[in-house]
């Protein structure tokens, strides 16, 4: 077992968290899936934590009210790595701390909140820190509920507001008000793009030659790219991210290389570009262990 593998283990937990929460760059990224193929321990624990992450995260990238009054109440009671991970969360997102104030301030009145053992830059203390009375909780649990998920159905015996039919028959407007043609609007449509064929990248981080000009119309949803042939085994799995000019992040997603190889198989949101030059960085670990990365500059343009 050689210095890095030892070094790599050792921070596995920490990188761990940071992973799921899409905080590590590529670098760190390859290092983790990596390791998890030559270490089963490891690789056990990064299967366990995304089949888990699911059950803890919105859609919306926002932890669930049952995953922030589990580790408002009792955190002990989630697996460390689970802790980790929300505790890493609260840092980055004002929402969900606005959200714990509010679990907190639902249970503050039944006991004083226990200190934290650390300090506010040391998330592992603060989990451990948060040990709450949980008397009254479940009625707060239930408010929070409700008012982060407003469109849920309401529970049996509350009182709904009738709803308002208008009439079938024409209604004549006031006088002195626009007529409007009885013809109601389409949505607007989607633009579809033809594919940006991406050539000449240079290797790792740095500068080069304008690989693509992509204009990107009105309407469109998504912007799609394909990628110049690279010789990979089936199983891996590229990391897409694009960055503006100051190497400020813009998008990331994984993506299996059946998927990244085929004709348009990287789709990035088009109102994740900005006009100007970017860069397209693709980056994967090769069979032998070694990171690999290519990255294409794009002159970026969003004509009206």
């Amino acid at each position: 077992m050689n210095e890095t593998f030892r070094d790599t283990h050792a921070r596995f937990p920490a990188l761990l968290a940071d992973d799921l929460l899409h905080l590590l760059d590529v670098t760190e990224s390859a290092l983790v899936e990596s390791h998890a193929r030559e270490c089963a321990e490891c690789g056990e624990l990064l299967a366990r934590a995304r089949a888990r992450r699911a059950d803890w995260w919105e859609g919306t990238g926002h932890a669930t009210v049952r995953a922030l009054s589990t580790f408002a109440s009792t955190p002990d009671a989630l697996p460390a790595a689970d802790r980790d991970v929300v505790a890493r969360h609260l840092e980055h997102c004002e929402e969900c701390r606005e959200d714990l104030r509010v679990l907190t301030a639902g249970v503050a009145s039944a006991a004083p909140i226990a200190p934290a053992d650390a300090g506010p830059g040391d998330s592992g203390g603060r989990s451990h820190g948060l040990v709450w009375a949980f008397a009254g909780g479940l009625a707060a649990v239930l408010l929070v509920f409700v008012f982060m998920n407003p469109s849920r159905a309401p529970d049996p015996g509350v009182a709904v507001q009738p709803e308002v039919r208008q009439p079938s028959g024409s209604v004549t407007p006031p006088a002195g008000a626009p007529r409007t043609s009885g013809t109601p609007e389409r949505a607007p449509v989607a633009v579809a793009m033809e594919p940006v064929a991406l050539e000449g990248a240079s290797r790792g981080t740095g500068e080069s030659g304008v690989a693509a000009s992509v204009a990107i119309p009105g309407g469109a949803a998504d912007v799609p790219f394909t990628l110049p042939a690279l010789f990979v085994d089936e199983g891996t799995t590229f990391v897409i991210e694009l960055r503006d000019a100051n190497r400020v992040m813009l998008f990331r997603d994984e993506i299996a290389a059946a998927r990244a190889l085929a004709p348009a198989g990287v789709r990035i949101p088009a109102a994740r570009f900005r006009a100007g030059r970017l860069a397209l960085r693709v980056a994967w670990v090769d069979a032998m262990g070694v990171a690999e990365a290519r990255e294409y500059a794009l002159d970026v343009s969003m004509p009206r």
